[in-house]
């Protein structure tokens, strides 16, 4: 292969896109898998992102020129002091002409068609730059085709310093995309040159190849030709492909089917010379700030260079189904759920390469290769977390810290040694031009909104804050080289929202217009949110303590559901009732309410789950419901499979409720429910419990009566003798007042099914493998009292009302004889359920499925369920919300107090270019 000799050094970085004022943002956003996205207004049901404000003049410098100066500053040159003005370069990609959506203005600032400069030639003529400046228009690719332009000039001695990039304001694009806009240049010189000044250098662009589609190319786009770039690129750089840590510019999704092929292929095989093999990661930053056309590929280089110099491979942000590639672990492709170091040596060159792929058109791709000196080193300061944006200052939030990543250290220098350390804006994160510094981090005890015309400091939790204007840009921070990133290892959550991932809007105050205001200026408002935006929001209302009696939380997966049940939740809560929560559509309210809540543990007819399906849909579900061909049911798991796995689900359910922080005041276990009771009320250990109930399942499979099973009826206890009556069945469980379950052989099932069916009796056979509590499991009675002779029971320490008796356990029971009983005797559900009725203010099932809240709703006490290891996130953040409503959580601090949030102010108004 042949090598380059001249290398092109990306000395300096500047941007605007959605969310991300500057690179360091940009960076930030990856990290944190952090979306731009909001309702797209032209079509329903799509998604855009946007650029909040304008802090430069349309009708002056424009946004090219504005990100260019920014550009030089970051390079160490401000206003191009100190270079040869005749040898700065400017190249710019464009698609389109790049106009601003209004008053045909564009975006060299002046009005469209008065001015014939190209959007580089302006850029020149506003900050006096006399080299070459001109307009590259390659599609999707314009930006990488102008750096690439760049690099050749740089390389072949057309200029020493080239600003290079692409701009893209245009909204319109076809269907699938999801539009963004921005734009993003780099500063380029001779990586000999940049050295022997002294310069930070981010990256070397090593080499780039360029290719088109041909005559044959598929207007989707073509893989052959995307492979020939890919080709070109790496021979040009004197780079294996299996030396690359980080593809960026791939997706991940299904749509991305190509793109993955040609990367694919380009990898397979992997050449014997390559050594030890690391399945390179990929990524899209387009997962961030939507597809910006021709600025897309530059900011995937400003990600990508970011990356390398910082030696940390970021996460990949979902968007979309996941392509089918990445699961077959053949594939040399991952797409990282986290971040992680990046897998050399640490005096190992770093590779990262960067794709721009225009449909149907030009296809180009540039290896970078980290710089001799490395970025990725520990700060003076020795800080450790990731500077935020300064955008959207009013509620603050904790930033990473050490224990985030698991204790990797990747830290970039300290503000101090950077050039730009000076430049205006550079403040302290999360804070405006003249507030006071944030305060330290940790859970906030000012209001949790400031309202406007209020006393209260527009700066939530600080004195002295000043107001931003309305409609402009918050202000930029120095860069990417000025944020520290400690390390990189355990989960990042996502920031992003979604229907199957929703999170907790938690307000509160004193009375009912104060929580009003609030309430309506989130359904006002909501829209024009930013996905990321909702993240911060949810995240600042979990760290803040109540500020009032009245509590609203609100479970919502997108902007246009957070407005919709605002808006109800607004007008329920002008109808509450002292001392009672209140349900409705995604949202929870109370005032006063007691915080009184009962756990409920479900039973062997719960569905049989394993953690490992957890989020895979409803098909993954084992025995959780109708199957999906008409006239089969659910499917009938083996009772020495079903009950310890039913097990392992409650007590997954009573940790996360207990790193909550919930103390409930009672509990009711249904069957072997009752055994996961026992360990909350201090009865049992956990491994106890799981030897317990493994043993019992084993011995009602092994000795229970086959071909027996289970049918449940709605109907009073009359009905159920009535249906009972001449068969050998028994009422096995007694779950509510027009609620019972019997068991009997399989052929008695069948008959007292249809005989209910003829009746009008709503019957249901459920999927069970043995007649529970009947006479047919008698016969494990002898056997399970040995496994209980070797237990030593506590005496119950909490609450727990036995479904055995109906009636509370009390220190002197015998809980052996109790279990032993249980096999055969009826379910006393409805009883125990009563008892504790009037003493609650909300049930919480405990475990998989939803069955028993179902069952205890006749009371009229609100119910919520954890439905362990389901097919969604939605009741993750429907039991916070509940049990914060009703007053059974004094915050939500828990809940995402690992996340990292920007600011967020809903007081302020959005507007978009």
């Amino acid at each position: 292969m042949g090598t380059t000799t001249v290398t092109a050094a990306i000395v300096g970085m500047a941007c605007v896109f959605p969310e991300a004022p500057d690179p360091g943002a940009l960076w930030e956003s990856v990290l944190c898998r952090r979306r731009a996205f909001l309702p797209d207004p032209a079509r329903e049901g799509s998604l855009m992102a946007r650029i909040e404000g304008a802090s430069f003049d349309r009708r002056g410098d424009g946004l090219a020129t504005d990100t260019a100066a920014q550009a030089l500053a970051d390079a160490g040159f401000p206003d191009a002091k100190g270079l040869d003005r005749e040898r700065v370069a400017v190249v710019i990609g464009a698609a389109g002409g790049a106009l601003l959506p209004q008053s045909g203005i564009s975006i060299n600032g002046l009005p469209d068609g008065t001015d014939q400069r190209t959007i580089a030639g302006n850029v020149c003529h506003r900050l006096d730059l006399r080299g070459s400046g001109y307009d590259v228009a390659a599609g999707c690719a314009s930006s990488l085709v102008a750096v690439v332009n760049a690099c050749r000039s740089l390389r072949d001695g057309g200029a020493d310093f080239v600003l290079a990039g692409g701009v893209d304001l245009g909204h319109d694009r076809p269907d699938g995309y999801w539009p963004g806009e921005g734009c993003g240049i780099v500063a380029l010189m001779r990586t000999a040159d940049a050295l022997d000044q002294g310069l930070r250098v981010y990256a070397e662009i090593a080499g780039w190849g360029v290719s088109s589609d041909g005559r044959d190319g598929d207007p989707r786009g073509d893989s052959d030709g995307q492979l020939l770039a890919l080709r070109r690129a790496y021979a040009h750089a004197g780079v294996l492909p299996g030396e690359v840590g980080l593809f960026e510019g791939y997706g991940g999704a299904a749509a991305d089917a190509t793109d993955l092929a040609a990367l694919a292929a380009l990898l397979t095989p992997v050449p014997a010379s390559a050594g030890p093999f690391t399945r390179p990661a990929i990524g899209s930053v387009k997962s961030n700030i939507g597809h910006t056309r021709a600025a897309a590929g530059v900011a995937g280089l400003i990600k990508a260079a970011q990356s390398v110099a910082y030696g940390v491979l970021p996460p990949a942000t979902a968007c979309g189904r996941r392509h089918d590639l990445l699961d077959d672990l053949a594939t040399p492709l991952r797409a990282l759920a986290h971040p992680e170091p990046w897998p050399t040596e640490p005096d190992d060159p770093r590779h990262a390469g960067v794709s721009a792929m225009g449909p149907g058109g030009v296809n180009t791709h540039l290896v970078l290769r980290s710089a001799p000196f490395s970025l990725a080193t520990p700060s003076a300061a020795g800080s450790a977390s990731v500077a935020p944006s300064s955008t959207n200052v009013s509620l603050t939030s904790p930033s990473f810290t050490s224990a985030d990543f698991d204790g990797h250290p990747f830290a970039s220098p300290a503000a101090a040694t950077s050039p730009s350390a000076g430049r205006p804006g550079a403040g302290p994160p999360f804070v405006r031009p003249g507030s006071a510094p944030p305060p330290a981090a940790g859970r906030s005890t000012g209001p949790p909104f400031a309202r406007p015309g209020s006393a209260s400091p527009l700066v939530a939790g600080r004195t002295g804050a000043t107001p931003s204007s309305a409609g402009t840009r918050p202000p930029r921070r120095t860069g990417p080289h000025e944020a520290a990133v400690t390390g990189c290892g355990g989960p990042v959550p996502g920031a992003a929202p979604s229907m199957a991932e929703p999170l907790v809007f938690a307000v509160s105050g004193g009375g009912e217009r104060e929580v009003l205001e609030v309430l309506d200026r989130v359904a006002d408002q909501a829209g024009r949110w930013t996905e990321g935006e909702l993240h911060d929001l949810a995240c600042a209302l979990s760290r803040r303590p109540a500020g009032g009696p009245t509590r609203v939380a609100i479970v919502a997966g997108t902007s246009e559901q957070l407005a919709e049940r605002a808006r109800l939740a607004g007008r329920r809560v002008r109808t509450l009732v002292e001392g009672r929560l209140t349900t409705g559509p995604g949202f929870y309210a109370g005032v006063a309410v007691r915080g009184r809540v009962t756990l409920l543990f479900p039973g062997q007819g719960a569905p049989v789950r394993r953690k490992e399906e957890a989020g895979r849909g409803p098909a993954s579900i084992a025995g959780s419901g109708p199957a999906s061909i008409a006239g089969s049911g659910p499917r009938v798991v083996d009772t020495a499979v079903a009950q310890p796995a039913i097990l392992d689900a409650s007590i997954a359910a009573l940790r996360e409720l207990d790193r909550l922080g919930l103390n409930a005041g009672a509990a009711i276990g249904h069957s072997i429910g009752e055994i996961a009771g026992m360990v909350w009320a201090g009865c049992l250990t956990v491994h106890e419990a799981r030897r317990l109930v493994r043993r019992r399942g084993q011995l009602m499979s092994e000795l229970g009566t086959p071909e027996t099973g289970m049918v449940s009826v709605r109907t009073t206890r009359e009905g159920a003798e009535r249906l009972v009556a001449g068969t050998g069945m028994v009422i096995a469980a007694v779950n509510g007042p027009a609620s019972h379950v019997l068991a009997g052989r399989d052929p008695e099932v069948a008959m007292v099914a249809k005989r209910a069916a003829e009746e009008g009796v709503e019957a249901t056979v459920l999927p069970v493998s043995r007649a529970f509590h009947s006479p047919h499991v008698a016969v494990c009675g002898n056997a399970f009292a040995d496994c209980l002779s070797g237990l030593v029971f506590q005496a119950p320490q909490r609450t727990l009302i036995s479904t055995v008796t109906g009636m509370p356990l009390a220190p002197g029971d015998d809980l052996s004889m109790l279990l032993r009983a249980q096999l055969v005797v009826p379910v006393r559900f409805w009883d125990a359920v009563c008892e504790a009725a009037d003493a609650t203010d909300l049930f919480c099932e405990a475990g998989p499925g939803r069955g028993l809240t179902s069952l205890v709703a006749e009371t009229g006490v609100p119910t919520v369920s954890t439905d362990t290891f389901g097919p969604d996130d939605v009741p993750a953040a429907e039991i916070p919300a509940a049990l914060w409503a009703c007053a059974a959580l004094p915050d939500l601090a828990t809940l995402y107090g690992t996340r990292h949030a920007r600011p967020m102010d809903i007081w302020r108004d959005r507007h978009y270019l």
